[in-house]
């Protein structure tokens, strides 16, 4: 877990630290078995002092449900959900995130359009960093 604080201290652009958290990494854990997705899920990221520390805790809670697990415990942690929730969106979509979007984004305060969630749990194919991404993928 520790590449996701990477990619934001590398400073990756919005684009691209969306797609890492809400499309990668659930279609990274999405191939594993369930004991190594645990294994994973243990591993505490370090905290980058950004919103992207709780859109991750969201991200791995949603996933964890999604595939009836227990979310690891740095998930929890106070520092990982925020007062005042942070939109990952643009702002015409406002209402459709907060309508729709996952309990375990809106819990943590980490508020992405649920459209951008892919249904079979992350992206079907490995996403390299800087390539054009398929205009289809996030919507």
């Amino acid at each position: 877990m520790p590449e996701y604080a990477q990619a934001v201290v590398d400073g990756w652009s919005d684009g691209e630290l969306l797609r890492l958290h809400l499309h990668e990494l659930p279609r990274s854990l999405m191939g594993l078995d369930r004991e190594r997705r645990i294994e994973l899920l243990a591993e505490r990221p370090p905290m980058t002092g950004t919103p992207w520390d709780v859109l991750l805790a969201a991200m791995v809670e949603h996933v964890c449900e999604l595939h009836d697990l227990e979310p690891p415990a740095w998930s929890q942690e106070p520092e990982r959900f925020l007062d005042i929730p942070h939109f990952f969106t643009t702002r015409h979509d406002y209402i459709e995130t907060v309508v729709y979007a996952p309990a375990a984004f809106v819990r943590h305060g980490a508020l992405a359009n649920a459209r951008d969630l892919d249904a079979r749990g992350g992206e079907k194919h490995v996403w390299i960093p800087g390539s054009r991404p398929d205009p289809t993928a996030l919507r």
